[in-house]
């Protein structure tokens, strides 16, 4: 199984300094963020994509996928998806879709996002590009596998899917295994994550909260072996990224590059030999 890195937590170097990174790290490929916030900003992707290619084509990776704040038809966008078809870019993750529980009505909002993806859908057939909600856990559209699938139905899965997350789903409640034989046809992309809740007391507010722990992917609370076999019992066959976001009380990925680095080689070793220990290296 090909291993990719969603290079968020390097997002702000170079080109050629990040593909240095990720390559001393022995990944295949990258899962790149292009959007304004923490990522290449479209403007600027649709000049500099093409060398970022071929410089990530120079240290032995590819771009595999890329994460974008699409999620509706907007002025760039078909700019955008002819260059990442004429590259061969083919599977792009959209933007998230907030629910605000307080302030809007849930079921309307939920209603308008479908719509939303309905009319993505012909631009995405249009140029060969796969696009996928992710499922990310908390106050959105797709919080759950159960939510992701009825934002897609009725949609054709050669244009819309649905990103498994392994963290996320963690945090819902959902087992990993459930959701990728729940995808089906939507099954579009699949992230190794690790992410629990730990109770912590908010120093705001004074209340106790749960406050979401990142760790190393050994220390997940998953069975990673049968996570493994449904992986690949689905018959997936694209690559898995692995994403360098560890967090808790006492460590931010942002503020210690080197040992976050340090942490995903680990984490992309650890991978290696799941794959590896089922046969499937």
């Amino acid at each position: 199984m090909r291993l990719i890195a969603f290079t968020k937590w390097i997002y702000d170097k170079p080109i050629p300094d990040m593909a240095k990174i990720v390559a001393d790290a022995g990944f295949d490929g990258v899962d790149l963020p292009v959007r304004e916030n923490a990522g290449i900003p479209a403007e600027t992707a649709l000049e500099s994509l093409p060398e970022a290619q071929k410089i990530f084509a120079d240290h032995g990776l590819t771009i595999d996928r890329l994460v974008t704040d699409i999620i509706a038809p907007r002025p760039d966008l078909e700019r955008l998806l002819e260059m990442f078809q004429s590259l061969g870019i083919t599977k792009i993750r959209l933007g998230g879709k907030a629910l605000r529980r307080q302030r809007e009505d849930v079921r309307k909002a939920l209603d308008e996002h479908r719509k939303e993806l309905a009319e993505l859908e012909p631009y995405l057939l249009k140029h060969g590009v796969r696009g996928a909600v992710q499922i990310h856990s908390g106050d959105t559209a797709h919080a759950t596998m159960g939510l992701c699938l009825h934002c897609v139905d009725g949609r054709d899965p050669a244009a819309l899917g649905i990103q498994v997350d392994t963290g996320h789903l963690s945090v819902a409640g959902e087992a990993p295994e459930f959701a990728i034989a729940l995808a089906g046809p939507y099954l579009h992309s699949i992230n190794f994550k690790s992410i629990r809740l730990q109770p912590s007391v908010d120093p705001k507010s004074g209340k106790l909260t749960w406050q979401r722990v990142v760790t190393p992917l050994r220390d997940a609370t998953l069975d990673w072996e049968s996570v493994i076999r449904a992986v690949v019992g689905s018959g997936y066959d694209d690559s898995v990224a692995l994403h360098a976001e560890y967090r808790s009380p006492y460590y931010r990925y942002e503020a210690n590059e080197e040992l976050t680095t340090k942490l995903i080689t680990e984490d992309r070793e650890f991978a290696t030999s799941l794959f590896a220990n089922y046969g499937d290296a």
